[in-house]
């Protein structure tokens, strides 16, 4: 085997990993990015690898210039992947076609999407199986171990794996977009192959005749090992199935651990990345580590000893998850350099030792198939017969992995939950630790003190122990144990887990709320955070003369859609929901939402909401698009330009889009691309606020905002002080840009597209709660320093319109002072509620923290 060889399988796997991130990403288009769509991209992926190291085993021993076909594949892998786009985009305007009538069939929409994906995908990923099975067969000689040279094979190409994701996820993507990136890799992929040619062409291979070996050639003794010719071959359907077990084992606690890391550590894009490439570096040294084991110690002893490292390592997982959760510091890092520093010691901590067991078993499979492969070359001809065996290993590894993405995210996960299913894997690689044990030993005379097989016995029963004793604590395992004692507060009213994530209804002090991922808390019962909800709920209502189809794109607690059920012009309200737990967690809200899951005019769709807006053929008046996580994986799209546009195609005559934005988890640029963005597609937008949350309106023509017609809305909604709505007035205190604002401070903005999710990658860390409330502060700040009333108050009668300005002013000079109260300059603060309070006594803001400061006071003065 020569260096270049290595060089190019290292490459080739960079290329591989970068076209999964890209067309996982471009499959988001067809899927979305709910849990069964994630698990269709995997499996559509998978299962091209898979039937690619099948076929590609069974064709490298008769090839006479396996390097040359090589060299071939790679080339074709660079060109179809240039295809992959548009036959991804053929499949999502199918699927557009169909999708009204396969709304009330999901299984069969599923079916359908899924069927073309795997379609589309199956030409380069078959493809990319059979490279390595090509590459071992040119590479190694009828006197290599496969274990050895075939695992140094998959090193390499795992390493440049590493090399794929990160680039792809960390540098590519933010910088060039999707498309670009796909193109690099393609330009990779060729330049693989040409290079591939180059090295057939210098140097001659073990397949050609320069490199023959000697007939009578005896095969090398390899030190620190026994002669092989008293070891009797290890079976292959054992080899097959030690593989098969190591991939679902491996894809399996790759769903576990990616979320629980996420939760207790960050969720970003950037964080997926750093943890996807801890995982592969941890493979990538284990394979290493395999090969030169293959060498050393009898195969069946160290796969064994692997395995049952694998399980003792996934059990360790819980100490150190939680660890790292009572660790993280407060303060989100300072820069990108020591975030991604943070979140690769973070990742590495608990996942390197059980993904380099993993990594090393599949050389050690390998080995064993070599041993026992009957298309294996004797010593003494050219021809190795490598690729066949390493062919039917790599397919059946990648055919577990299949089934462990399939059976961990749609069943274990859901069925048992993270702790539990983290117990149930480690017990599967303990018996993967017991088949590796049963297979049969070299002879050995027997000693006085120790028969042949007591060992092995000893060994068996002690793994055997170990697996009763997991079975045992089964019941007991629980994914708190992953996370710190505090992660958790109050009782739990529901919990659910499923492989999108954790999610529970959490109650203290007689407050309800929701909160995913131990991490992010989606609403509550807290009076303060009900008016919140009910503002946000109320604005659409307020801004359309004529609601009466609304579409609400998530779900949360519920609350934000009662406003929309007390008012009777709404004649259906859509909610669409990914994630079914969270439809679940609603109903611990009833007593808040009205019980709008039971009301007969609500239709609640559980689907992405990108993939609803782009293929529904319906008409809304009203289109919400609400709180979202802007930087995890795949929520740029939620605010990209493609979907506004989808959204306004969806718009019935005088319809608006309002889409809101969390301040406390964006950056001002992010902000403004946002803007950018909206202002691209509709012609007139406004900014209007609630707090340190924002909410961008998109319209054809600016909304009447008629003081008549919103009293009367007012009055509709009946609980509209509730929400904190008095009168017109506290309507229009709540306007922050017009459209000339709005376009002035967006101006040079880059937009955020499917092509170019920038938003997403905008922010490398998620704001701690403290650096979050300063955050959203200096946002505000930013955005107050262009204010401005609506034009629409102009028009308004003199008797209405003086007081509107006043309460206008007071609302500002209050949202003022609690950006300095964020601060900790509680005097400058006071003095401007107390401004505000002149400005308008009825300033309900400022009323309320003008006596707190009072109440302090005379605490301190006692």
């Amino acid at each position: 085997m020569t260096s270049r060889m290595f060089g190019l399988l290292f490459l080739s796997g960079a290329s591989s990993l970068a076209y999964e991130v890209v067309w996982t990403r471009l499959l988001g288009g067809v899927f979305g990015v709910a849990l069964h769509a994630t698990t269709a991209v995997l499996v559509a992926y998978m299962a091209g690898l898979s039937l690619g190291g099948l076929v590609g085993g069974r064709l490298a021993p008769r090839l006479r210039a396996p390097l040359r076909a090589y060299a071939a594949l790679e080339a074709a892998i660079g060109v179809s992947a240039l295809l992959v786009p548009l036959g991804l985009s053929a499949v999502g305007g199918l699927y557009g076609w169909l999708y009204e009538p396969l709304l009330a069939r999901p299984g069969l929409g599923f079916a359908v999407r899924f069927a073309g994906a795997l379609v589309v995908l199956l030409v380069p990923t078959t493809l990319m199986g059979a490279t390595l099975p090509l590459a071992a067969e040119g590479c190694l000689g009828a006197r290599d171990r496969i274990g050895a040279g075939a695992g140094r094979l998959y090193a390499a190409n795992t390493a440049g794996a590493v090399l794929g994701a990160a680039a792809a996820g960390l540098f590519l993507l933010p910088a060039l977009g999707v498309s670009r990136t796909n193109l690099v890799a393609a330009a990779a992929s060729v330049a693989v192959a040409l290079l591939a040619l180059a090295t057939v062409g210098r140097a001659a291979t073990p397949h050609e005749p320069g490199r023959a070996a000697t007939p009578h050639e005896p095969p090398p003794h390899e030190p620190g090992r026994a002669a092989t010719p008293h070891e009797p071959p290890a079976p292959l359907r054992a080899a097959l199935v030690l593989a098969a077990l190591s991939g679902f084992v491996s894809l399996s606690f790759q769903i576990v651990w990616t979320h629980v890391l996420a939760a207790v550590t960050r969720d970003t894009t950037f964080a997926f990345t750093c943890t996807l490439a801890t995982f592969l570096t941890g493979i990538a040294l284990g394979g290493l580590t395999g090969a030169l084991l293959s060498a050393r110690v009898r195969t069946a002893v160290a796969l064994g000893a692997c395995q049952a490292g694998v399980a003792l390592s996934g059990l360790l997982t819980f100490v150190t998850l939680r660890w790292l959760g009572e660790a993280a510091p407060d303060r989100s890092p300072v820069s990108f350099d020591a975030a991604l520093a943070q979140q690769l010691a973070s990742a590495a901590l608990p996942l390197l030792p059980p993904t380099l067991l993993l990594g090393a078993s599949l050389p050690l499979c390998l080995d064993l198939a070599g041993r026992a492969a009957p298309g294996r070359a004797p010593p003494g001809r050219a021809r190795s017969g490598s690729g066949r065996a390493v062919g039917a290993v790599l397919s059946a590894n990648t055919l577990g992995a299949v089934l462990g993405c399939v059976a961990g995210g749609l069943w274990l996960v859901p069925r048992f939950g993270f702790g539990k299913t983290t117990v149930l894997l480690s017990a599967a690689a303990l018996g993967g630790a017991l088949l590796a044990l049963g297979l049969p030993a070299p002879p050995a005379p027997p000693t006085p003190s120790q028969g042949p097989g007591r060992l092995r016995l000893f060994r068996r029963l002690t793994y055997g122990a170990l697996v009763a004793a997991l079975l045992w604590l089964l019941p007991a395992a629980s994914t708190d144990w992953f996370f710190p004692a505090r992660s958790v507060e109050g009782r739990r009213v529901f919990h659910a887990e499923d492989a999108s994530g954790i999610v529970e209804v959490a109650e203290k002090d007689g407050v309800r709320s929701l909160v995913t991922d131990r991490r992010h808390r989606w609403g509550s019962t807290h009076p303060a955070m009900v008016q919140s909800m009910l503002r946000q709920g109320a604005l659409p209502l307020l801004l359309h003369p004529r609601p009466a189809r609304i579409v609400e794109i998530g779900l949360a607690t519920g609350i934000h859609a009662l406003p929309q059920l007390r008012d009777s012009r709404v004649e259906a309200l859509t909610i669409v929901e990914i994630s079914p737990a969270v439809i679940d967690a609603a109903r611990a809200f009833s007593a808040h939402n009205g019980g709008l899951l039971d009301d007969p005019r609500v239709d609640v769709v559980l689907d992405d909401g990108r993939s609803f807006l782009q293929r529904t053929r319906r008409r809304f008046d009203v289109i919400v698009l609400g709180l979202f996580v802007p930087y995890r994986p795949g929520a740029g799209a939620l605010y990209s330009r493609e979907l506004l546009a989808a959204c306004q195609e969806r718009l019935a005559p005088g319809g608006l889009v309002l889409e809101w934005l969390p301040l406390d988890q964006m950056t001002f640029d992010a902000v403004r691309s946002v803007m950018a963005t909206f202002a691209a597609v509709f012609p007139h937008v406004e900014v209007w606020e609630k707090g340190h949350y924002v909410a961008l309106l998109g319209a054809d023509a600016p909304p009447a905002l008629d003081p008549a017609a919103l009293r009367e809305g007012l009055r509709r909604l009946g609980g509209a002080p509730a929400a904190g709505l008095r009168d017109p007035a506290d309507v229009l205190a709540s306007h922050l840009l017009g459209p000339a604002e709005v376009r002035a401070l967006a101006a040079g903005a880059p937009l955020t597209t499917e092509d170019h999710p920038r938003v997403e990658f905008m922010q490398v860390m998620p704001a701690s709660a403290s650096t979050g409330y300063a955050r959203a502060a200096q946002n505000l700040e930013r955005l107050l320093d262009r204010r401005a009333a609506p034009a629409a108050l102009a028009a308004w009668p003199d008797a209405e319109r003086a007081p509107a300005e006043r309460r206008f002013a007071a609302r500002g000079r209050s949202l003022r002072g609690a950006l300095l109260q964020a601060r900790g300059q509680h005097r400058d603060a006071y003095a401007a509620f107390v401004d505000a309070l002149r400005a308008d006594p009825d300033d309900e803001i400022a009323q309320g923290e003008v006596a707190r400061y009072a109440e302090a006071l005379q605490r301190t003065s006692r």
